[in-house]
């Protein structure tokens, strides 16, 4: 099961912020022993303003790490949900999915799959 992975990252220290997501972050992501990395890319950082919640404002640099991996199964895509949640998660390789309930049978789209793992991650971090 292919996906790609994305974990997003702002920062005031524009080397820092690389050097996290290029080190720390990835190096505990690639020790996850039920997937393969195919490829890993970090996007060039961008400078921006963020307003925060009292009204100022913060100026920083902004990016994100991309992981394309490929899981072993559904388990070990959602238990990587679970333990490193990512920013957004895009799965390629799947057109349906069928889960079995006591009232029948759901059948979820690539679309709605891609859309449930980003809410249960999203929920994970909030």
């Amino acid at each position: 099961m292919k996906a790609k992975i994305y974990f997003e990252a702002f920062g005031t220290d524009k080397d820092k912020l690389v050097e996290t997501l290029d080190k720390t972050l990835y190096n505990k992501v690639s020790q996850y022993k039920k997937f393969q990395i195919i490829e890993k890319k970090i996007a060039d950082p961008i400078e921006r303003e963020i307003k925060t919640p009292d009204g100022k404002s913060i100026k920083g640099w902004s990016t994100y790490l991309e992981i394309y991996a490929d899981f072993n199964d559904f388990d070990s895509l959602m238990d990587f949900l679970l333990f490193y949640p990512p920013s957004r998660i895009e799965v390629e390789d799947i057109k349906e999915i069928k889960i079995s309930t006591k009232d029948g049978e759901i059948k979820l789209n690539k679309e709605k799959v891609n859309l449930l793992f980003n809410q249960i991650a999203q929920a994970i971090i909030t």
